[in-house]
């Protein structure tokens, strides 16, 4: 055999391993983005249901209100709703002038999953 070397073919294990390195970090990019979108969508529930509380008391409170002989009742009300994602407080706050309703109020509050508070508030006119 003479002095010349053999060329090989393959990749060496340095190779290997930076190409390892880079496919791990792509994927936990990967995982961290899957993450975040999961949150994401939770949080976007959580308001969905929220909206959905505040527009339902909000349709009573209306409904209440054109009713016929609907005596002008200021009134404050707040209950607890437990729905898929979350405890829910609803308050429910009706201004009225003694003879006619001047406005109603609807805030729905929760805490997400990491514990911060959020609210969705409907103030409506009639």
């Amino acid at each position: 055999m003479s002095d010349a070397r053999v060329r090989e073919s393959g990749f060496s294990l340095v190779e290997v391993m930076v190409a390892m390195l880079i496919l791990s970090i792509g994927l936990l990019g990967a995982a961290l983005m899957q993450a975040n979108i999961s949150t994401a969508a939770l949080i976007a529930k959580q308001r969905s249901e929220a909206l959905a509380l505040a527009t339902n008391r909000l349709e009573l409170k209306r409904a209440e209100v054109s009713a016929e002989g609907a005596a002008c009742v200021a009134s404050d009300t707040e209950e607890t709703v437990n729905a898929v994602t979350a405890t829910y407080t609803v308050t429910t706050n009706t201004v009225c002038d003694g003879v006619r309703y001047e406005g109603v109020t609807v805030t729905v509050e929760w805490a997400d999953s990491d514990g911060d508070e959020n609210n969705v508030e409907l103030i409506t006119e009639f």
